[in-house]
């Protein structure tokens, strides 16, 4: 065979082997029998070692060698896959394959590559006659992997790029790494001479381009990575350059990254959406095909029934660490209780009127609680103490949450004011807005969602203060629920609904029938493992669960004789899970 590579033949059977490869084996025939003891094909360098975790760092250029195929049976060492002495020397049966060979065969390659299995890979590069890529495109990996850049943009021109624009993008793409090394080394000179005299002529974007000007000014490089949240390490940062490159060529060239990983992935996420009942990830497995059977998430007999209140209870939080469950009434009274035997703690009092809503800061340590009585109060839940008692608000404050960084909290009530407070109780921002409903922080701390009386729904990025989208839905909004994912969020209307909304898309994803609204507010919310279940209280005094992804009703508890207001859901990696249920027949259920 000529030493040279014929690009046509790259992704076909070779030599001897093309006859066997495409037909199919007979019944009769030893597995032995049928493999070629001379045939000549392409395989990757087998000089330096693979390692024994998966390799992304470096790639190997095909050469083309010369070699017999081994006849001699190698056997496998004393482990459960071994073949059990009752099949050796068993005949084989060969199955159709139901997708194309060659895609099969190269995607299980990069997968062998990219599980560092050396022997495996070069194995079944010379059994199939396949390669996991053309050779050209393993020396432009490799290129842009040592920094060669010059180079790797010589490279491009042998490579079916998908159009002219594409290509000027991977070029953009490798003098920008070039650039972001050259800044990360303190070379400021070259930075300077690649984006004036490369970058700036490649790229038409003005704000790309002025972004990266503005990266020279600093001089350390952590404040420039976090700015394009670039990492700095050179291993990585060009590994992922590389793999970012793949959709601007055709994919019989270049292979996605983890591709199989990727299909894995995708048929996961499949089956998951598939099974009305899912729940947990907990026990999926690439063995069997994935079904959750409907069960009972809680006895539907409650555990508790906490009656201390001597009013309607409209609001229940657990704290972050579930030791404790706060709750507040129109009785004017918040109550600690502990979540061991559920035993009251502390009953608070101070408030002039009903408590509306309350919140826990991040570290469990302080409480802020909001009233009809138009203020705000800060406790100590370990000593039962009002720390401050804050006046600003001119109506009903309807709702009030702590920022993720235990420094802010926010408030909103039907004044139509929405403020900011720092810990120690001073105003630090104040919005213009409608009557506030109900109100959201993201768990990134990135965005906050308030709920107002013109049936919108508004997010304000939590740095600019600055509207970012509002979400219209069709009748009047009792609560949202922001999912801790914050790409989706949960909204209570009026209509005997839930909307389940996706941010980026601004659109509603799943409703959940089977609420009736009453004249109350009543508070939704997410909750369970990957908060995977919705749950409502309604005016009839049920609490409602579905199946977040497919909407089906998952379980209806009962046990108040009258409305429930209010519903807060613990759980945590070791399966403890509470389900607290607030009603207006004064009681608070613990299922």
């Amino acid at each position: 065979m000529s030493s040279g590579i014929n690009p046509k033949s790259l992704f076909e059977p070779q030599g001897e082997q093309s006859s066997i490869l495409h037909s199919k084996i007979p019944s009769s025939s030893e597995i032995d029998d049928i493999i070629p003891h001379s045939s000549k094909i392409h395989q990757l360098s087998g000089e330096d070692s693979y390692p024994n975790k998966r390799l992304r760092t470096s790639f190997q250029a095909p050469v083309v060698n010369s070699f017999e195929m081994k006849t001699e049976t190698t056997e496998l060492s004393d482990s459960s896959f071994a073949k059990p002495e009752s099949v050796k020397g068993s005949r084989a049966i060969i199955r159709s394959p139901k997708f194309k060979e060659v895609e099969t065969v190269r995607v299980i390659l990069q997968q062998l590559w990219d599980l560092g299995l050396r022997d495996s890979f070069n194995k079944l590069q010379e059994e199939s006659g396949y390669l996991m890529e053309e050779p050209s495109v393993y020396d432009f990996k490799e290129s842009i992997i040592r920094g060669e850049w010059e180079k790797a943009i010589q490279l491009i021109d042998l490579l079916p790029v998908k159009s002219k624009n594409k290509r000027q993008l991977i070029v953009f793409k490798i003098k920008r790494q070039e650039y972001l090394e050259a800044l990360e080394a303190k070379r400021i000179k070259t930075a300077l001479t690649i984006l004036q005299s490369e970058l700036s002529v490649l790229s038409s974007d003005s704000a790309e381009i002025s972004l990266l000007s503005r990266l020279m000014m600093f001089s350390d490089p952590e404040k420039f990575r976090n700015m394009i949240s670039w990492f700095g390490n050179v291993e990585e940062t060009r590994q992922e350059l590389v793999d970012s490159l793949h959709d601007h060529f055709s994919s019989d060239l270049m292979l996605g990254p983890q591709r199989l990983q990727t299909l894995f992935s995708q048929a996961m996420e499949y089956q998951k959406n598939k099974c009305q009942y899912h729940v947990s990830d907990e026990n999926l497995s690439l063995y069997n095909d994935h079904i959750c059977k409907k069960k009972l998430y809680f006895k539907e007999d409650y555990k508790f029934s906490l009656r201390e209140h001597s009013d309607e209870v409209w609001y229940v939080a657990f704290s972050n660490n579930g030791e404790f469950l706060a709750s507040g009434s129109k009785d004017k009274k918040i109550i600690i209780w502990e979540t061991t035997n559920f035993k009251p703690l502390h009953i608070m009092t101070g408030h002039e009127d009903a408590i509306s809503c309350l919140s826990w800061s991040p570290d469990d340590k302080t409480l802020v609680s909001s009233g009809n009585d138009m203020k705000l109060r800060i406790w100590n839940p370990q000593t039962g103490s009002c720390l401050m008692t804050i006046s600003k608000h001119t109506e009903h404050v309807t709702a009030v949450k702590w920022t993720p960084d235990g420094q802010h909290f926010i408030s909103g009530g039907l004044d139509k004011l929405l403020l900011m407070w720092d810990k120690f109780g001073e105003v630090v921002h104040e919005w213009d807005s409608p009557r506030v409903h109900d109100l959201a922080v993201g768990s990134n701390g990135e965005n906050i969602l308030v709920a107002d009386n013109e049936d919108s729904i508004l997010l304000f990025d939590y740095k600019s203060k600055s509207p970012i989208k509002i979400f219209k839905e069709s009748s009047s909004i009792m609560s949202i629920y922001y999912a801790k994912d914050c790409k989706h969020f949960l909204v209570n209307t009026v209509q005997d609904q839930l909307n389940l909304w996706d941010i980026e898309s601004n659109s509603i994803i799943m409703t959940y029938h089977g609420y009736k609204y009453g004249k109350c507010v009543s508070r939704c919310g997410l909750g369970g493992p990957n908060e995977s279940i919705v749950y409502c209280g309604s005016p009839d005094g049920v609490v409602n669960l579905w199946n977040r992804h497919s909407g089906v009703s998952m379980q209806v508890l009962y046990g108040h004789s009258r409305g429930v207001n209010c519903c807060s859901y613990f759980y945590n990696k070791n399966k403890r899970q509470f389900l607290a249920t607030a009603s207006d027949d004064h009681s608070i259920n613990i299922f």
